[in-house]
């Protein structure tokens, strides 16, 4: 596999060159080529060097960028906010509050795909209101249920004000996921101290103190500094505790552990080989699976699942019970194909089976599970037969590209552009009528969306879509298999790749297209530039160049493997430093700083 996946440099600027001449009325700068930054600068770095190999030497393996060993490049590192879910899942790991009070948080906007984009969290008036709202309810039912989780002393038997002093040094060291200073330490003692002076009331005063910690920006952002630039090169190496709550937000998109935190106060993550002995433990917890499921859900777009909706009259079948189940089974086979299986992603994208129970097997018209089954009936279905492979043709993906009364070859096609080939595809013009054709007997998809390419103002961009969403003609808007259409025209499944850096051609249906695409080095690159955008809350950069390139070669000399690609990006120069002045950054105020 290796020698497929490092090519001649010579070859990718050669087919660079010829993919450039394509015209296209899309407007966008990722026409196929390697990718490039906002300049249209060219990623790779490569130059354009005469091809005297013989056709069976091996690949030649590209060469680091000399510049790269010359000066950090960490790429900008912008404050994040906790997200719902990282809110959800850390006050659960902290408080032991299993009620998810981020759900009544406003929603979040997606950037790039993602929920947790730097660039859209801002905060409101409401964010304000539902976070004290919050604070309140939770040291409450803390104090009233399970006040071990977080009281280790008895304020009888040690004293009010020693029992307060523990609490505050070793909730705050939880709470913000590091050591208080000694102004932060002293402001919240002098804070319990005046409250506890008014009526002697211990779980008031403690439980004020903690209801401020909860809505400290200290808690709520993810804050980072960094060491001081004692070399004057702009860039400042992350603290062992800013390393520790990347690692674990990351991973399980939570706080760290205690033995994490311990790491970091032993100086264990100072170096890349101590964070990737961490980054490999928290793979092997089960927050890493939920925290992986996290990244797929949004890549993949299966979250959107519960958003869609379904003519009745056309498909009267589609209800909440088999939403679920396709939800279920993306989730299970991802966590399967990468925690339990090769864990490769050619397996995620084009397996030949998947994880179903038998009611959505029989939905799909495939043999029911066999061997161990879960506790709600999931076990492994084959999918031989050349009808289904991998992500690209489960149930929650056609039924999400779909329309509510039919299958919908332009959203599948662009979501096949966008998710796995990272293109960017404008919007239509506001003036274009973007209303599907109406289904009408006699005609096929194809003949209703002939339009298409025949009108030169839609050609350009659906070249680049239509061609990938026929090949899932054979799947309905519920994802069942299908031989004649919604017009009652026979299926034609054939298609073609366009507009890539090594996978044009024909295809002959989706388990075809899959199995092509599941081998290209652009869908390879495309996963890796998904997982850097989730990681650093931002997309990439032209100061990521070096970053992108270790990733790279990180994740082909593991043979794709998932699991490596994410420890591969806790060693890179973007997850270790951050630039001290960060245009992209916004700034941290020093009463922050300080703990205010």
């Amino acid at each position: 596999m290796r020698a497929n996946q490092w090519r001649d440099r010579s070859m990718v600027v050669l087919s660079t060159l010829v993919l450039s001449l394509a015209v296209s009325a899309c407007g966008d700068d990722q026409d196929g080529g390697p990718p490039t930054d906002s300049a249209g600068t060219d990623m790779l770095d490569v130059d354009v060097v005469e091809d005297t190999a013989p056709d069976t030497a091996e690949p030649a393996e590209p060469i680091r960028p000399a510049h790269c060993s010359d000066k950090l490049s960490p790429g900008p590192a912008p404050s994040r906010r906790l997200t719902r879910t990282e809110y959800n899942h850390t006050v659960a790991d902290l408080l032991g509050i299993t009620t998810d009070p981020g759900n009544r948080f406003p929603p979040e906007e997606e950037t790039l795909g993602f929920d947790n984009n730097a660039s859209s969290r801002n905060v409101t008036q409401i964010h304000v209101e539902r976070y004290q709202e919050a604070a309140e309810n939770m040291v409450s039912e803390m104090l009233a249920t399970n006040r071990a989780q977080v009281l280790k002393c008895d304020a009888d038997s040690v004293g009010a004000l020693l029992c307060a002093e523990w609490t505050i040094r070793d909730f705050g060291k939880l709470c913000f996921r590091r050591p208080l200073t000694a102004v932060e330490q002293a402001r919240y003692w002098d804070f319990f101290g005046a409250l506890y002076a008014e009526d002697n009331d211990f779980d008031r005063a403690i439980g004020m103190v903690l209801e401020v910690m909860l809505q400290s920006p200290q808690f709520l952002y993810r804050l980072e500094v960094g060491h001081e630039d004692a070399d004057g090169d702009g860039v400042a190496a992350l603290t062992s505790f800013e390393i520790a709550s990347r690692l674990s937000y990351l991973l399980w998109n939570s706080m760290p552990d205690d033995y994490l935190l311990a790491a970091a106060e032993v100086g264990s993550l100072d170096t890349p080989e101590g964070i990737a002995v961490e980054a490999r433990r928290l793979l092997e917890n089960p927050r890493a699976r939920r925290a992986s499921l996290h990244f797929h859900r949004q890549w993949l777009q299966v979250d959107d699942l519960a958003l869609v909706h379904k003519d009745a009259d056309v498909f009267p079948e589609y209800d909440a019970a088999l939403r679920d189940r396709m939800t279920a089974e993306t989730e299970r086979f991802v966590t399967h194909a990468i925690f339990e299986g090769t864990g490769d992603l050619p397996t995620l994208l084009a397996a030949d089976y998947t994880i179903a129970d038998a009611t959505l097997a029989a939905h799909y018209g495939v043999s029911p599970p066999t061997g161990e089954l879960d506790e709600d009936g999931f076990g492994r279905v084959s999918l031989e037969g050349g009808q289904r492979a991998g992500l690209f043709t489960h149930g929650s993906t056609m039924t999400v590209q779909s329309k509510p009364n039919q299958s919908s070859p332009v959203l599948r096609g662009k979501w096949v552009r966008e998710q796995l080939l990272c293109d960017h595809l404008d919007p239509p013009p506001a003036d274009v009528d973007i209303t599907p054709p109406a289904v009408e007997p006699g005609l096929s998809t194809r003949e209703r969306f002939r339009q298409h390419s025949d009108d030169p103002a839609c050609s350009g961009c659906h070249n680049k879509m239509d061609p990938l969403g026929f090949t899932f003609e054979n799947y309905d808007a519920l994802g069942r298999w299908r031989t004649i259409d919604e017009g009652g025209s026979p299926v034609d499944p054939t298609g073609e790749v366009l507009f890539t850096w090594d996978a044009d051609g024909p295809v002959d249906n989706a388990v075809d297209m899959a199995q092509t695409l599941a081998q290209s080095e652009q869908v390879h690159d495309c996963y890796i530039k998904q997982w850097f955008r989730y990681t650093h809350a931002r997309d990439v950069t032209f100061a990521d160049e070096c970053n992108m390139f270790d990733l790279r070669k990180a994740f082909y000399d593991a043979e794709l493997d998932i699991q490596s690609l994410l420890v591969a990006l806790t060693q890179t120069e973007a997850f270790r430093y951050r630039p001290v002045a960060d245009p992209d950054t916004t700034p941290v105020p020093e009463e922050v700083q300080d703990g205010e």
